[in-house]
């Protein structure tokens, strides 16, 4: 704020202050309209007017306030304009002396939010504090009771914060940093109730009740809880601010080169598996099936899919016993429907089938959802080993035959690709059409569209699973494997993905073996069918990174290959 004041002192306190008179000019607009019915609503002149009201000019109060109350309104809404206006004058001239170099994306815009920001941080202080001077000057001992609790709030709360590892005060921390809103929602709610029944105790009481309570207490109640809402409103933007302090510092100053932040689910994940924590979790899971754990390591692993932390679970029973291989996988909440798409799977196919892990357990480290699946030997094959073992991993998901269900919900969430491959996909290439070449080549394959997707449409479908790689592959003790992620599978046609080192005959025995094994594959598919998979695939997937002209390339190759 003081590097705003130095560079534009006149525009910074001009958006203070016309957010601080918004904030005064709305208080009275609500509380006016109030006023108005309450003063319609009683015969005569309530008492706390008859100092300076008349009976026979009680209508022209009445109508004079209600104007008032809308003249207010339209006075905070030109005082909002006024200080957006004022916002982008003071923002742009504070980052005009900044990184020649952009050093985020949209920086203008960022640097006018952050600007306005910080001024009506500094607004909101002021018209907080003299709200609580007003409440002082019309219920002293409300104000004060409420100062103490709010103290008492900040003590609580910092207390939550300081990095105590005792499990309720660590889990109280957790929740005040992952859910800022609703920590403060909470307390701002207890501050409200409390001041409602201070409120409310003297009209309930036996005391007599003198009328310029209820105006006071309409007051304070529309006081505290336009206060509460705007502190709400400040503390949440002070955070934001807080958080970006680094990449205000890179818009405003010359020498402050910005890094990008690490993600949020780092620092969580970072925070909460620590060494002694993520084997406490493992311990505790285990324990809880039963198992007994003598030496437990649970250590880093780097072979993880996107978006997932994955650890290697090592453990013995007794000191002299076999060792036991396990994989804790740790995922966010944004890939948390990768469990829901695992649990869909197997509900359909068995894991034996696919050769996916036995899930020992699962449970939930909040943000993150849990799995300690087993990991038999604990060793993932060796690129010799892969190039071994390919082509029957290919043909073991090859022969297995995705049944009606899996089928029926994968296609009501997901378009398969004969559904992909359609004219809103084409249509994106007319931008890249130069010559009459390619528009002829366009024309061709729309015409010849209806005869590719259903050809593709008949094409027997298979589970596939972009995390089939050497790294993802452990081996079992009797020689088998484990296939650990299947978070991320999909139903495409055979010849999808299809491995470029398995060729020719290889391919045919492959087909040869499935059409033993599944009704749908005919004696007629052959390696033709998988190449106009290939071809049909590698069409979407060029138009989708935007490579148009070798899209149409693509296309022409593909009209070019002789049917089936």
């Amino acid at each position: 704020m003081k590097t705003f004041l130095r560079i534009r002192p006149a525009v910074t306190l001009g958006v203070v202050i016309s957010v601080t008179l918004g904030r005064i000019t709305s208080l009275f607009s609500f509380f006016l309209p109030l006023k108005v019915i309450l003063l319609a609503s009683v015969e005569g002149v309530p008492g706390y007017y008859q100092n300076f009201m008349q009976p026979d000019t009680k209508l022209y109060w009445i109508i004079g306030l209600a104007i008032a109350s809308i003249l207010l309104y339209v006075i905070t809404l030109l005082l909002d304009v006024a200080a957006k206006r004022l916002c982008l004058i003071g923002s742009r001239d504070v980052m005009r002396g900044a990184n020649k170099i952009a050093v985020i994306t949209n920086q203008d815009i960022e640097g006018q939010t952050h600007y306005e920001r910080a001024c009506k941080t500094a607004a909101n202080g002021l018209f907080i504090l003299g709200g609580f001077g007003l409440g002082l000057l019309i219920k002293a001992d409300l104000f004060l009771t409420l100062l103490l609790l709010v103290i008492a709030q900040f003590a609580f709360t910092a207390v939550a914060l300081s990095g105590n590892d005792t499990p309720p005060i660590h889990r109280l921390g957790r929740f005040v940093r992952e859910s800022l809103g609703s920590h403060l929602k909470l307390m701002s709610s207890i501050i409200f109730m409390v001041a409602f029944i201070f409120l409310l105790l003297p009209f309930i009481s036996p005391s007599p009740v003198q009328g310029g309570h209820i105006l006071g207490a309409i007051l304070s109640i529309i006081l505290i809880r336009q206060c509460l809402g705007i502190a709400d409103m400040t503390l949440n933007d002070a955070v934001r601010l807080a958080n970006n302090r680094d990449k205000i510092n890179a818009l405003i100053f010359h020498d402050a080169p910005y890094d990008a932040p690490e993600h949020k689910n780092l620092k969580t994940l970072r925070s909460l598996f620590q060494q002694q924590e993520r084997a406490r979790m493992v311990h505790r899971e285990l324990t809880r099936k039963g198992m007994t754990v003598a030496d437990l390591n649970v250590h880093w692993h780097d072979q993880s899919p996107g978006g997932l932390s994955c650890f290697h679970v090592r453990y013995q029973e007794t000191a002299d016993g076999p060792v036991h291989h396990h994989q804790l996988q740790v995922f966010p909440q944004e890939h948390r429907r990768q469990l829901l798409n695992e649990e869909f799977l197997f509900a359909n196919i068995p894991r034996e089938r696919l050769k996916a892990p036995e899930v020992i357990a699962l449970f939930e480290e909040s943000p993150f959802e849990c799995q300690i699946c087993r990991a038999g030997t604990g060793t993932s094959l060796t690129q010799s080993e892969w190039h071994e073992r390919q082509a029957d991993i290919l043909g073991l998901y090859w022969s297995i035959m995705p049944p009606h269900p899996l089928v029926k919900g994968f296609s009501a969430s997901r378009r398969l690709p004969h559904d992909r491959l359609g004219n809103g996909l084409i249509e994106r290439l007319r931008i890249a059409i130069d010559t009459p070449e390619e528009a002829s080549v366009l024309k061709n394959f729309e015409a010849s569209l209806p005869e590719i997707t259903d050809r593709l449409r008949n094409i027997p479908l298979y589970v596939s699973n972009p995390d089939l790689s050497p790294g993802h592959v452990i081996k079992t003790e009797d020689g088998d494997i484990l296939v650990m992620y299947w978070g991320r599978w999909s139903l495409e046609p055979m010849g999808a993905s299809l491995p470029g080192s398995i060729k020719g005959e290889q391919l045919d025995a492959i087909l040869d073996e499935v059409r033993t094994l599944r009704p749908d594959v005919s004696e007629h598919f052959n390696r033709k069918d998988l190449l106009f998979v290939q071809q049909c695939l590698a069409v979407e997937r060029e138009i989708n990174a935007a490579r148009y002209k070798a899209a149409l390339q693509r296309m022409k190759d593909l009209i070019d290959t002789p049917g089936p």
